[in-house]
């Protein structure tokens, strides 16, 4: 098991917002090096367990000052341990 780093920017694909077409986000990367997997914010939440999050906490990406509005689909937060 590797340690957890000290802090951590995290921006992750979500299954939740209604506005995203995941079952076609899935089919495109299905076939690639890369896997798509979107995680529910529960499952985001967990992974962050343990972290202090820095305000606004977890949000989808357009929420926090320093992303791109186009990355909707997506929970982001920065965390310290």
């Amino acid at each position: 098991m590797s340690a957890r780093p000290a802090s951590l920017v995290l921006a992750h694909a979500t299954v939740e917002n209604e506005d995203v077409n995941v079952d076609a986000l899935v089919g495109t990367y299905r076939n690639t090096e890369t896997p798509f997997h979107p995680r529910s914010r529960r499952e985001l939440e967990r992974l962050l367990d343990g972290y202090e999050l820095e305000e606004p906490g977890l949000v989808y990406a357009p929420e926090r000052p320093w992303e791109n509005p186009a990355l909707s689909g997506f929970h982001a937060a920065v965390a310290r341990l």
